[in-house]
C-alpha cells in the first residue's frame, strides 16, 4: 500500500487565506475524521482513532488499515505518477493473467514509456 491523503491547502492566491485555513483545521479534525470514516469510509489520519471504540464499533477493519499505513511506502516521486499508476493497474490487473517472465518486461517497458511521457496510457 501506498500512502495517499487528500492534500488539504491554501492556496497562494486565496481571497481569504484564514477563512480557507480555518475551513481546512475543521476538515482535519477528530470529529469530522470520525465522521468520514463511518460514513465514508475514508480511512482516518489520526492514529488515536484507530483504538477510538466510536470507530472500533462499526469499522470493522481499522486494524487491517492501521496495519497497512503502518507498513506503506511513499509514492514514486515523479510527475508522471499517474501515467505509471495506469500502467501497474493495467498490466497486474487481473492478477490471474500475470506471467512473471513477460509480464515484468512488459511492465518494465511501460513504466519507460510513462516516465518519458512516451505513448498512450491503456
Amino acid at each position: 500500500m501506498t500512502i495517499g491523503g487528500i492534500d488539504l491547502a491554501v492556496g497562494a492566491y486565496s481571497k481569504h487565506p484564514d477563512l480557507a485555513f480555518q475551513a481546512t483545521l475543521c476538515l482535519r479534525n477528530r470529529d469530522n475524521q470520525l465522521t468520514n470514516a463511518l460514513k465514508g469510509g475514508l480511512p482516518p489520519s489520526l492514529r488515536s482513532l484507530y483504538q477510538a471504540a466510536e470507530l472500533t464499533k462499526s469499522y470493522p477493519f481499522a486494524a487491517d488499515v492501521l496495519n497497512a499505513l503502518d507498513t506503506a511506502s511513499v509514492r514514486p516521486r515523479t510527475p508522471a505518477y499517474q501515467n505509471v499508476s495506469i500502467a501497474l493497474a493495467h498490466t497486474l490487473s487481473p492478477p490471474a493473467g500475470i506471467q512473471p517472465e513477460s509480464t515484468v518486461s512488459d511492465l518494465r517497458g511501460q513504466i519507460e514509456d510513462a516516465l518519458g511521457s512516451k505513448g498512450l496510457i491503456p
